[in-house]
């Protein structure tokens, strides 16, 4: 059941992107910006794509990485999914 629900919400985020992408050449795409933990969101993309996966996924953060960046979240996800 969970693979079925990570298929979905992966399909969800690829409609989405496409809206982005479609937003962008229009010069329209909305970006927010606010507080983010860099290693939450790494482990968070990382752990969607685990069972898509085909090979092992290994992840390594750096300790220099900052704990609090401000960035636009989801911006940030799209561009480490792909």
């Amino acid at each position: 059941m969970n693979v079925i629900y990570q298929g979905t919400e992966t399909l969800h985020r690829l409609v989405n992107d496409m809206l982005d992408l479609s937003r962008l050449h229009q010069g329209k795409l909305p970006v927010t910006v606010a507080p983010v933990d860099p290693r939450k969101l790494v482990v968070a993309v990382a752990s969607s794509h685990k069972s898509f996966a085909q090979v092992p996924l290994r992840l390594h953060v750096s300790s220099s990485v900052p704990p609090v960046i401000l960035a636009d979240e989801l911006r940030i996800s799209q561009i480490l999914a792909k």
